[in-house]
């Protein structure tokens, strides 16, 4: 049975592992999956590979194996929304593991989903953001940040869901965000030279809307799109 479309409008781009037309296990193009056509290349070698489950994920990230999108996103300001939802497992936790980020060279610049030591949150250096309570090692998460707006990314406006559940937040560091450097963006690490940004785990899927999803399209995307793909 074929899954449903993800929902949520403005979709920038779709990566689905378990999607041949993403990738196949061959070559250095990954497909985004929506109309946007925002793909990404792989840098370096990470592993693509099935789990336990037969889900495929990449895994073994590291400073040099990563995936960097192949052009810049068009991010530039403070005032526009944002969601994104990525599937993963954390294997060992990282001081500011990168599940996915944008810009990394000047301070207050920088967009990223992190695990923050164990804590799926945002990060934009300094440092200062938000995250969720501690989560389980080796367990998979279908984790959404929702911005209402970008500068949510360090406000108490921003929300963090769990499987369609929101999550309760804790703020720290207390630097504004400036609006993000449009830049690429990176999945598997945030500063590539850092080893302490390199998520040790495995990414399953990762998605982003330029809009601000609502909690009914959070749980749709989870009920209908991912649980029906991916085993957790």
């Amino acid at each position: 049975q074929q899954a449903a479309s993800l929902q949520g409008s403005n979709l920038f781009f779709n990566l689905d592992f378990n999607n041949t037309d993403c990738y196949n296990g061959s070559g250095s193009t990954v497909n985004d999956l929506s109309s946007s056509g925002f793909d990404f290349n792989v840098q370096g070698s990470p592993t693509f590979s099935t789990d336990g489950n037969g889900d495929y994920r990449f895994t073994n990230f590291s400073t040099s194996n990563y995936l960097q999108s192949a052009s810049n996103t068009g991010i530039a300001t403070n005032t526009e929304p944002l969601t994104v939802t990525a599937l993963v497992s954390e294997s060992t936790t990282q001081s500011y593991a990168g599940i996915w980020g944008q810009g990394y060279d000047t301070q207050q610049t920088h967009m990223a989903g992190i695990s923050y030591s164990g804590k799926f949150g945002t990060d934009h250096w300094q440092p200062g953001g938000w995250y969720a309570a501690a989560h389980s090692l080796n367990v998979k998460y279908l984790v959404t940040w929702v911005f209402p707006t970008v500068a949510d990314r360090s406000t108490a406006n921003g929300k963090i869901y769990f499987s369609g559940t929101e999550q309760s937040k804790t703020l720290y560091g207390s630097s504004t965000p400036n609006a993000p450097a449009n830049d690429t963006l990176q999945i598997g690490t945030w500063k590539p030279s850092r080893t302490d940004m390199t998520f040790i785990g495995s990414i399953y899927a990762i998605a982003m809307w330029k809009s601000e999803l609502t909690s009914e399209e959070v749980v749709a995307n989870h009920n209908d799109y991912y649980s029906s793909r991916f085993t957790y």
